[in-house]
């Protein structure tokens, strides 16, 4: 049985995060981080929002996970989805970013979630639903991601 597991969650950016705070002392250390850890992912950013897929060792992403719950540069951390994969989508990133405006599906997902905060789904149709836009969002994320070289540079959406 594989060990691999995944995290997706959105959060808030908190004020005064530049991109070259997001870039700097975000995606370059933890891209270090996460090879080590043998962590693979994706974060998309924009100038309000962080939307990050993290994927590897179970023990590995919630350690990870943990330490971004608490970082003052996120806040409002809603998880949209964890549990188990088969496989990974990142796995030639140790963090791949990707910015921009306008991701309707990422859009979607956030205003999904915005309004229902830390609630998980709870009916049966609200997780297959929930299930198929994560599963949108991934696909998304890893289409971007790979438009563009493994320098550890944000993707242009």
């Amino acid at each position: 049985m594989s060990n691999q597991y995944e995290i997706i969650y959105v959060s808030r950016r908190s004020p005064g995060v530049t991109d070259a705070d997001v870039v700097d002392r975000i995606v370059l250390p933890a891209g270090r981080t996460n090879r080590r850890l043998d962590i693979t992912g994706c974060l998309w950013f924009d100038s309000d929002r962080f939307l990050q897929v993290l994927e590897g060792p179970r023990e590995d992403v919630e350690r990870i996970y943990a330490k971004i719950e608490h970082d003052p540069r996120h806040r409002e951390i809603v998880v949209l989805s964890s549990g188990p994969i088969a496989s990974r989508s990142f796995e030639r990133w140790g963090m791949r970013s990707v910015t921009g405006e306008g991701q309707e599906t990422i859009d979607e997902l956030a205003r999904h979630f915005a309004h229902r905060a830390m609630r998980s789904p709870r009916s049966t149709r609200e997780k297959a639903a929930f299930r198929d836009l994560a599963d949108r969002v991934r696909a998304r994320l890893a289409r971007l991601s790979g438009f563009d070289t493994d320098d550890g540079s944000p993707a242009k959406a």
